[in-house]
C-alpha cells in the first residue's frame, strides 16, 4: 500500500537566522523531548509510537537535506516568508518506510530555533490536514521542541494557508 505524506511548519525566525539554519546541521535528536508521544492524541494515537529516532541522522544540514529529495517524486516548498520559516514537504512513501524519512524532516524543523508548529499527516493530494486525519504535532521553541496532543488547530491551519497556495502554485507550474 502507498501513502503520501506531508510536513508542513510555520516557525517564526529572522531571515538571517533562516540563512545559519539552513547551513547549520540537523541536531541531535534530543532536542524533541518526546519522541514516543508523536502519534499521542491524533489520527494514530493507536498506533506503534517511533521511541527509536536513531535513524533520522545528524550531521546533514537542512540545505543538504532538502537538496537529497527527488523533484521527480516529492515537493519540496521552504523559504522565509513575513519573519517566518514555511516549509511544505510533500513525499510518497510505501507502507513501512515513512519513518525515516518523516522523522529526518520533522528533526530538521525541531532545530530551527524559532517558535512555530510542525504539522506531519498523510493525504494524497497534500491539502492541510483536518483534526480527523492529523497525525503529529510538534511544537517549536529556542528551547527545543516536544510533540503535543492537544492544540487549537484553526490558527495554526490559517497560517499555514499561504505556504499551502504556494505549494499548489508549484504543482499548477510544473504541469505547464
Amino acid at each position: 500500500m502507498s501513502y503520501s505524506f506531508v510536513v508542513a511548519a510555520r516557525i517564526t525566525i529572522s531571515g538571517e537566522a533562516f540563512e545559519t539554519w539552513l547551513d547549520t546541521p540537523l541536531p541531535a535528536t534530543v532536542v524533541i523531548e518526546n519522541p514516543g508521544d508523536m502519534f499521542a492524541g491524533w489520527y494514530w494515537d493507536d498506533r506503534e509510537r517511533p521511541e527509536d529516532w536513531s535513524d533520522a541522522g545528524t550531521g546533514i544540514t537542512p540545505r543538504e537535506l532538502l537538496a537529497l529529495r527527488d523533484p521527480e517524486d516529492t515537493i519540496t516548498l521552504v523559504r522565509h516568508r513575513d519573519g517566518a520559516l514555511e516549509a511544505y514537504l510533500w513525499t510518497p512513501a510505501q507502507s513501512g518506510s515513512w519513518a525515516t524519512g518523516q522523522q529526518r524532516l520533522l528533526l530538521m524543523l525541531a532545530g530551527a530555533g524559532g517558535d512555530g508548529d510542525v504539522l506531519f499527516w498523510e493525504e494524497t493530494d497534500g491539502s492541510l490536514p483536518s483534526e480527523d486525519s492529523l497525525l503529529a504535532l510538534l511544537r517549536v521553541d529556542a528551547h527545543g521542541a516536544r510533540f503535543v496532543e492537544d492544540a487549537l488547530l484553526g490558527p495554526i491551519l490559517t497560517a499555514l494557508k499561504p505556504a499551502e497556495d504556494a505549494f499548489y502554485a508549484l504543482i499548477a507550474d510544473a504541469e505547464d
